[in-house]
């Protein structure tokens, strides 16, 4: 059943906004459903709700909402007395409503949002792990496996301050699963570490795989890890932390999580700096140093200077210390050539 049909029965009526059950937030899909509502406030306050709620009768005049909490919340605060609504039919399935409402545009979950309706669906409807997986998941765009709904539902350990985050931030699922894998007090680290850097998604899940890795290894809770004086100095100013601060708290960590990784790096720039490259040729080594394969880059401006460039490389190649440029990686050294 698509929003037309839901809407083809319905009427729409002005209805008290204290005729609408305030503490009723069996629908609501935003979390927390009050989350920036400043702005909202200010529209309702000038032209009102040009969007009608969506409302189910309860009986004695009063109604369960389905629709519109953010609007709902915002119209309260402008002190409307009344508010449109389109008055449903009681007799509406409740998934479809569900389904028609992630189906408006614009209406996208984040993960922590989209954990707490699937909490909700498996509580109140009594669906089964394989309904729930099978039938709503996919409505959520989160895939249809029993093993993703495990880790939506890892998501209710997250303590309040973290959820509220990665509810506002639009916190990925993989990052939110591995965050909420740590105890309170660590996770309220990670949110002061990541309140001051502001990495992206791929560098979060990345403190987060390392932090995991050195807590088990170290045997120490992440909290006592993010104490370390360079991460503190870099945590505490500003300056330091828009200037670079997140890539030397990831070189801090990966460091850390691996002690040879240090060593990796002095022995990969000295053998570099003996190849004695042609100017403005780099190697670049694998990103965190894993893996084998170097990139190699230049510019040229003419046939001269490509032929130049090239014949700089083909000596370096042919220095020892090309060899020790892969084996500090931790490449396999070469099998020797025979001659035929």
């Amino acid at each position: 059943m698509n929003q037309r049909n839901i809407l083809s029965n319905a009427r729409l009526e002005w209805i008290g906004t204290g005729k609408i059950d305030r503490d009723d937030r069996f629908f609501a899909l935003e979390w927390p459903v009050e989350r920036a509502i400043d702005p909202l406030v200010e529209s309702v306050k000038k032209a009102g709700l040009l969007d009608p709620l969506w409302v189910i009768g309860k009986g004695r005049g009063q109604y369960r909402l389905v629709d519109g909490f953010r609007r709902l919340a915002a119209a309260r605060v402008a002190h409307l007395a009344k508010v449109p609504a389109m008055v449903l039919e009681s007799t509406v399935d409740t998934l479809e409503l569900y389904k028609a409402r992630l189906a408006r545009p614009g209406k996208i979950l984040s993960a922590v949002e989209a954990s707490r309706v699937i909490e909700r669906l498996g509580e109140q409807l009594d669906m089964s792990d394989k309904q729930l997986a099978e039938v709503f998941l996919p409505v959520l765009g989160l895939g249809s496996s029993i093993k993703i709904l495990a880790e939506t539902r890892r998501l209710d350990r997250l303590e309040d301050p973290v959820a509220r985050f990665c509810a506002g931030s639009g916190v990925g699922l993989r990052e939110a699963s591995l965050w909420a894998q740590f105890p309170g007090e660590g996770q309220q680290a990670i949110l002061q570490l990541v309140l001051a850097l502001k990495p992206g998604r791929n560098l979060l899940r990345s403190y987060l795989q390392l932090l995991s890795e050195i807590s088990l290894r170290e045997s120490l809770p992440v909290q006592d890890i993010l104490a370390d004086r360079r991460i503190r100095d870099i945590v505490l100013d500003p300056q330091k932390s828009c200037s670079g601060g997140r890539e030397i708290v990831h070189g801090i960590l990966r460091r850390r999580r691996n002690p040879l990784m240090e060593k990796i790096e002095e022995d990969f720039h000295s053998v570099r700096k003996a190849l004695e490259l042609p100017e403005q040729v780099s190697l670049e080594p694998p990103p965190f140093f894993e893996g084998h394969r170097i990139k190699v880059a230049f510019e040229i401006g003419s046939r001269r200077e490509l032929e130049k460039k090239a014949l700089g490389l083909v000596q370096a190649s042919r220095k020892p210390q090309a060899s020790r440029l892969f084996s500090a990686l931790g490449a396999p050294p070469e099998k020797k050539r025979t001659e035929k």
